[in-house]
């Protein structure tokens, strides 16, 4: 008899189970001891204690994020059920819904206990701090949940009620630091101080050593929020908004002038032997309160950006070609019906002005004549217009500390790097939308969520140092692939295969030091 067709007499089934890119994130997890520090906060008489169901929440969110009562269902399709010896029918909503009522008092603490282990773990820069803030939104009632409001959507979602979220990362890294869900109706320029304070908690104990500076946009720095940071010894980096009373600075030097003082950052999509896109000259700058008393000196930056320059003059072409579309109808409905009226004329130039108020000054507009024989004339004066197209592409950035011009450029510009962690808590994460209807269940599903986030990007900054370029969402997608064939025989025994790796498999796995897959195949000790 052939191996073969012993082998097949004595096979009941087989079937596959996902291991997917659990040999990647556990690791990680286990290193940040999420199981413990939940276990010691959240301490339960449970077959299945708090911080294995929080695991398990936080892998779903990375891996394939599911609606929490579906979380069961994808559990028994992968091999977490061998790893962590739980069977996935405990995973119900109860159980689900226990745990994030269980953790709600404590997540502060909890959270600072990570961010602490991870900073000890991995030896991250706190130098620059990024600040900006992102809404959920939510879908239902939620009359008793005091924190979901309408708000400004940056969702596009106006119609439903949102939580804003604030978030802090490391400059260099984008490790997700501090974090607060507050109300969804909060002004962005009424949270910095709030949010420093907060950032202040989570990071007391930590031996810093460096002095911290927070870049944010120009939405949450505004002049009395950057008195605030003066007045505490606090240190920013950020754009000034766009007001009359920097206008004398932001003209102080020619195109000309400015283009003389190219900066070194190149934006990564900036090919090869391209021209300087950026350029720039240190400034000082005075800046006195609106509701606050007092002025501070700062430092400034006077950026003139090439690209910009052309955003905004394709931005200005586009409003004044149909502010002088409409003036130019006005004129041609003039002396007929109502427009016989001048009153009723300049009403209609003046909503024409309101509606296109940012070019309305660069057009002189004349209307001279008794009702019924009206003249309208209107022409583009010359030198606003020239003036405006010298101040395309210019903007100031400030701070309080005594940086060069290229490490305010390049420290602002990582910007961007909150940016694409906001992205990741709601496309790979898929935060939202949210259906829970209690605050607390809300809160506590959101701080998984931003332990997910925590692994997602220390993943990405060892995949750096592993000098492996590349997303974490990309190097999960990679993992994807992985599974293990299960090869169950009528005498009750059965022989698990993982499937061979991928050379990128193979290779990630070894760069980064990391355990073989091999023994998430049967019960091990997290903790």
């Amino acid at each position: 008899m052939s191996q073969a067709l012993e082998f097949s007499f004595g096979l009941d089934k087989q079937l596959s189970r996902w291991l997917g890119a659990i040999p990647v994130l556990i690791p990680l997890f286990q290193r940040l001891n999420v199981i413990s520090i939940i276990n010691r906060y959240c301490p339960c008489a449970a077959n299945v204690d708090e911080g294995t169901v929080a695991l398990i929440l936080a892998l779903n969110r990375l891996m394939a994020p599911r609606p929490l009562y579906k979380v069961a269902d994808w559990m028994a399709q992968t091999v977490l059920e061998d790893t962590l010896g739980v069977p996935a029918e405990k995973l119900h909503d109860r159980r689900i819904g226990d745990l994030l009522e269980a953790l709600h008092p404590h997540l502060d603490s909890i959270w600072k206990e990570l961010v602490h282990q991870a900073m000890a773990c991995y030896g991250i820069s706190l130098s620059f701090i990024h600040y900006d803030i992102t809404s959920i939104y939510f879908e239902g009632a939620y009359e008793e949940a005091e924190k979901l409001e309408y708000g400004y959507s940056r969702d596009n979602q106006s119609d439903c009620k949102q939580v804003n979220l604030q978030l802090n990362i490391t400059g260099e890294e984008g490790i997700p630091l501090a974090f607060e869900v507050i109300n969804g109706s909060t002004s962005d320029r009424t949270t910095p101080i709030e949010n420093m304070h907060a950032l202040r908690e989570v990071l007391e104990g930590m031996p810093i050593g460096e002095d911290i500076i927070l870049v944010s946009d120009q939405a949450m720095l505004d002049r009395d929020v950057i008195l605030q940071y003066h007045q505490q010894g606090i240190g920013y980096l950020g754009p000034l908004p766009a007001l009359k009373e920097y206008e004398e600075v932001l003209m102080a030097c020619s195109r000309t002038e400015l283009q003389e003082h190219p900066l070194s950052y190149r934006p990564k999509r900036q090919k090869a032997g391209e021209p300087p896109i950026y350029y720039g000259v240190l400034v000082p700058v005075s800046i006195s309160g609106n509701k606050i008393e007092g002025t501070v000196a700062a430092q400034g930056l006077l950026v003139y950006s090439t690209r910009k320059a052309q955003l905004d003059a394709d931005k200005r072409t586009s409003l004044l070609d149909r502010y002088l579309a409409r003036l130019d109808t006005i004129k041609r409905h003039l002396n007929t019906r109502k427009y016989k009226n001048a009153a009723y004329t300049w009403e209609q130039i003046h909503k024409a002005q309101s509606n296109y108020a940012t070019v309305k000054e660069l057009v002189a507009v004349h209307l001279e004549g008794e009702d019924g024989q009206l003249v309208l004339r209107f022409d583009i004066r010359t030198e606003p217009m020239a003036l405006a197209q010298e101040r395309d592409g210019r903007y100031l950035l400030v701070t309080n500390r005594p940086l060069s011009a290229e490490e305010m450029m390049e420290h602002f510009k990582a910007q961007d790097q909150i940016e694409k962690r906001n992205q990741t808590l709601k496309g790979p994460l898929r935060i939202r939308p949210i259906f829970l209807h209690k605050q607390e269940r809300i809160e506590s599903l959101i701080f998984l969520c931003m332990v997910a986030l925590l692994a997602f990007s220390i993943l990405e900054m060892l995949a750096k140092r592993a000098h492996i370029p590349m997303t974490a969402e990309r190097i999960l997608d990679h993992f994807q692939t992985l599974a293990v064939v299960y090869t169950r025989f009528k005498d009750g025994s059965c022989w698990k295969q993982l499937v061979p790796l991928s050379a990128f498999q193979n290779k990630f796995i070894q760069a980064l030091e990391l355990p073989p897959p091999e023994i998430y195949l049967k019960h091990i000790n997290l903790q």
